[in-house]
C-alpha cells in the first residue's frame, strides 16, 4: 500500500510540473493518494472474495487482481489530476467532485465497462495459456 501511495504522489508532483502548477503543501496529496489506495484496497479484496466463490480462482491469482486495481487506481488519479492542472486547478484546490465529474464522464463513454476494467486480467490469462 506504501509503495503505491508514493507512485501516486510521485506520479501527481510530475504532472504538477508538467502543467506548470507551484508547489504546495503535500499534506492534501498524501491524503488523496491514501484514500484512492485504500479504495483500490477495499475493491481488490472485494474481486478476491467474489472471485472465491467462482471458478475464478482458478485462473485468476490474487496479485494480478491487486495489481491491475492498484494500477487502474493509479491511472485514474493521474487522468483526474492531469485534467484538473489542464484547466489551471491546483493540488490544494482539486475535490470529490473532480473524481465523480470524471467517473461520470468515463462511465458515459464506457471506458469503465466491466470489459474493459477488466481486460488487463484476461491478457493475462490468455498469455498463460
Amino acid at each position: 500500500m506504501v509503495g503505491v501511495t508514493w507512485i501516486q504522489i510521485d506520479l501527481v508532483n510530475d504532472l504538477a510540473k508538467k502543467f506548470g502548477v507551484k508547489e504546495t503543501s503535500q499534506s492534501k496529496l498524501l491524503l488523496s493518494s491514501i484514500l484512492t489506495t485504500i479504495t483500490g484496497k477495499m475493491l481488490s479484496e472485494g474481486i478476491i472474495q467474489l472471485s472465491e466463490k467462482t471458478w475464478l480462482t482458478n485462473i485468476v491469482s490474487e496479485s494480478l487482481v491487486r495489481a491491475t486495481i492498484a494500477g487502474f487506481i493509479t491511472t485514474i488519479s493521474g487522468e483526474v489530476y492531469a485534467q484538473h492542472f489542464k484547466y489551471g486547478g491546483s493540488i490544494e484546490n482539486i475535490t470529490l467532485t473532480h473524481y465523480l465529474d470524471y467517473f461520470i464522464t468515463q462511465l458515459d463513454s464506457d471506458r469503465l465497462s466491466l470489459t474493459n476494467v477488466l481486460k488487463p486480467v484476461y491478457q493475462q490469462f490468455i498469455n498463460n495459456l
